[in-house]
């Protein structure tokens, strides 16, 4: 076999090996394309049920959030890839999905608290697993959204192929050209330098190469050699500059986080007392509120109001006043249950929300925590009205309206003490009489 033969079948073998691992290469970038528009369609639409889902899965609309889901599996041209939806309420139970079999079914696996994406293995391709919690101003509930990467699939393929074609003329015209001037020079010094280069691995310091041959072929060698060296260098300053620029994305990355954290603090904590402010009251009792409804379970309000502060402020000064306000807030954030809420309602008013609290258990309460303010708060006493929805009141307002008027009852039957609210039936015949 003469050495252009050799050169001819050693570039046919160069060539094809090139071009079936070029078309390797593509179909794997095909599927990890495919993958990362999965990921993006997956995470996007999931962001986007999340949002609207939120106030009506607050709200226990549950039905308007079956009639989209119901839209989804109806509209399959412009939700190709969505596989099932499913929408779990706070208790964990499934309240929305597109298969209806599902509706009343326990959450599967653990609770979201934060939004995550995973793949699961399929034949022949993976399925896209996008969790998320579904948040309002408080936890409403979780999502679920499961995509197949068929259609990203099969777009990214139909593009490849176009590709590949040009690759394979491509690769077709440059073999034989190759293969022309190969027989034109000296083959031996140039097989050794290819066999060198395909070997150069990441790592290397150098080519290592050393030829035999004219002195051009040897240059060549030389120059590949001193850009391999280079190549390595560059490759070191590189890799240091990408850890040195991760770490300080992960330190900005912190730092927001903990202004995001103090926003939310400042958004929903009175600055004097830390306890919460009205805002987040007001966002709880409609919660709970929905919630109460649903359980049918009673929720319980106590309104405390110090008596005599402005005499205090006077007498003592205002820093003092401060100083009992606070005392007072952590005297009652002392006495509640991890599911009560203890919020300053405004100047030197307290309230207390009480879930699953019966109008007897709360007055009990109540009664213990203006006992506890008088004896060890020197100088400070408070009266407090009590208020219990279904028993006196039938939404937020006059929930808070009767433990209002039952607070202004203590202080008009000599402060320091507490009065339950007249029940709601009482009220209305006493405003009729």
């Amino acid at each position: 076999m003469n050495i252009s033969t050799k050169t001819t079948l050693t570039t046919l073998v160069v060539v094809g090996t090139t071009f079936t691992l070029a078309g390797a290469l593509l179909l794997r970038e095909v599927r990890v394309t495919a993958l990362e528009e999965s990921h993006e369609q997956a995470l996007l639409l999931s962001r986007t049920l999340a949002g609207s889902f939120a106030v009506p899965l607050a709200q226990g609309q549950h039905e308007t959030i079956q009639r989209q889901l119901d839209q989804i599996a109806e509209l399959p041209a412009q939700y190709p890839d969505v596989v099932s939806v499913l929408v779990a309420d706070e208790a964990g139970l499934i309240v929305a999905a597109t298969d209806p079999l599902r509706f009343g079914d326990p959450w599967p696996g653990e609770v979201p608290h934060a939004e995550s994406l995973r793949e699961t293995e399929g034949e022949p391709l993976p399925r896209i697993v996008v969790r998320m919690p579904i948040q309002s101003l408080v936890r409403a509930g979780s999502l679920e959204v499961v995509l197949s990467v068929r259609e990203p699939w099969r777009a990214a393929r139909e593009a490849s192929r176009g590709i590949l074609l040009s690759l394979f003329v491509g690769m077709i015209v440059f073999m034989a050209t190759l293969t022309l001037l190969l027989n034109r020079l000296v083959v031996r010094p140039v097989k050794q330098l290819a066999h060198a280069a395909i070997a150069f691995s990441p790592g290397q310091a150098g080519l290592g190469l050393s030829l035999e041959g004219p002195r051009e072929m040897r240059q060549l060698a030389g120059a590949f050699d001193g850009m391999a060296a280079r190549l390595h260098d560059y490759t070191d300053t590189l890799e240091a500059k990408v850890a040195e620029r991760t770490q300080e994305l992960r330190n900005a990355l912190e730092a927001l986080q903990g202004a995001n954290h103090r926003l939310q603090e400042l958004a929903t904590t009175d600055a004097l007392t830390s306890v919460g402010n009205r805002r987040v009251f007001t966002d709880r009792l409609a919660l709970e509120l929905d919630r109460a409804r649903r359980s049918s379970s009673p929720l319980s309000l106590v309104l405390f109001d110090l008596d005599h502060f402005k005499r205090l402020n006077d007498t003592l000064g205002h820093q003092e006043g401060d100083r009992a306000l606070v005392r007072v807030a952590a005297l009652l954030a002392d006495g509640r249950r991890s599911i009560d809420l203890v919020a300053r309602f405004g100047g030197e008013e307290f309230v207390l929300l009480l879930p699953d609290t019966a109008h007897a258990d709360a007055l009990r309460l109540a009664d213990r925590l203006r006992e506890a303010i008088a004896e060890k708060i020197v100088g400070c006493t408070a009266s407090a009205g009590v208020s219990t929805f279904p028993d006196q009141a039938s939404d937020g307002a006059s929930l808070v309206r009767a433990a209002d008027q039952a607070m202004y009852a203590a202080k008009s039957g000599g402060r320091n003490r507490v009065v339950g609210a007249q029940p709601a039936a009482a009220v209305t015949a006493g405003a009729a009489s």
